[in-house]
């Protein structure tokens, strides 16, 4: 959440294109193994939505503005 934060930063302190950034992560980690769980249970809503809705949300910038704003 921390690095969605400075993403945050740098898109708003006057940037004239959008920030673009790269994250590597070390397969062999619990944080690699948490961050595929959430992205596979997003997914998975996201297909959910889909079948019931014309344009569904995309949860994944949900999930972080919400994060962000609590200052997660």
């Amino acid at each position: 959440m921390r690095l969605h934060q400075r993403v945050g930063r740098l898109n708003r302190y006057g940037q004239k294109h959008p920030v673009e950034v790269i994250t590597l992560r070390n397969p062999d980690t619990v944080e690699t193994r948490i961050w595929d769980k959430l992205n596979e249970k997003i997914e998975n809503i996201m297909q959910s939505l889909e079948q019931v809705m014309s344009e569904p949300e995309d949860l994944l910038q949900l999930v972080f503005r919400q994060a962000i704003a609590l200052g997660c």
